[in-house]
């Protein structure tokens, strides 16, 4: 039997959030006359060809991080808890969250592996406990703006089992002993990587290979 630790990761937009992360913010930036048409515009294109599979995850990421180009830090960063507590928090999953508290009672490692840059995903982890983040990083100028492009890879896709390979091996986690909670195809790489893989509210795609694998699924809200 192994002593490896048992640790729970968590996919955040659409799993342990009840939605799409990205979508409330740039709603919340449209309101306030931050958003260009034009930018909607290119996502919207991109999304619909991203859910098609025609384009990778990787392209799609990029084209949401652009967004952030020339853009103060201070401006996102100093309003993200605010932001978190108005927006965020009320659309948290009660079902994951319950399994989140779960694992924390049952002394696991439990950590937030998502594509969400870091200062979204902060005040989630600390109002829920979770002392460990494996997201994505913007890259900043040093004269506190940010770039438009990530600092490291976006963690989705390849990149969240490349992340958390190196955690788990850092940490002497026991991935067969542990679990994975993830709603997206982009996801089942990761959730094939544990013992214990949870399909959440699934995409159609990964509704269909969870039930091939036999896995579990979650469908509450």
């Amino acid at each position: 039997m192994s002593d490896g630790r048992i640790a729970a990761l968590f996919d955040f937009d659409n799993t342990l959030l009840g939605t799409d992360g990205a979508k409330v913010g740039f709603g919340h930036l449209w309101k306030q006359g931050m958003v260009p048409v034009s930018f909607v515009l290119k996502v919207l294109g991109a999304n619909l060809l991203f859910k098609r599979g025609w384009i990778s995850d990787d392209r799609m990421s990029a084209l949401l991080y652009s967004y952030y180009r020339g853009r103060s830090v201070e401006e996102f960063v100093g309003g993200s808890e605010e932001f978190y507590q108005e927006h965020l928090k009320p659309m948290l999953s009660p079902a994951v969250v319950r399994r989140l508290k779960h694992h924390q009672e049952q002394g696991h490692e439990v950590a937030i592996l998502s594509a969400s840059a870091q200062y979204i995903l902060q005040p989630v982890a600390d109002d829920l406990g979770v002392q460990t983040l494996l997201c994505t990083h913007l890259e900043r100028t040093e004269d506190g703006t940010f770039t438009g492009k990530t600092d490291g890879p976006a963690i989705i896709g390849r990149h969240k089992v490349d992340i958390a390979r190196r955690w788990s091996k850092e940490n002497n986690i026991d991935l067969e002993a542990s679990w994975a909670y993830g709603d997206h195809i982009s996801d089942a790489s990761l959730l094939e990587l544990v013992g214990h893989p949870v399909a959440v509210r699934p995409e159609r795609r990964l509704a269909a290979h969870a039930r091939t694998k036999g896995w579990e699924t979650i469908l509450e809200p």
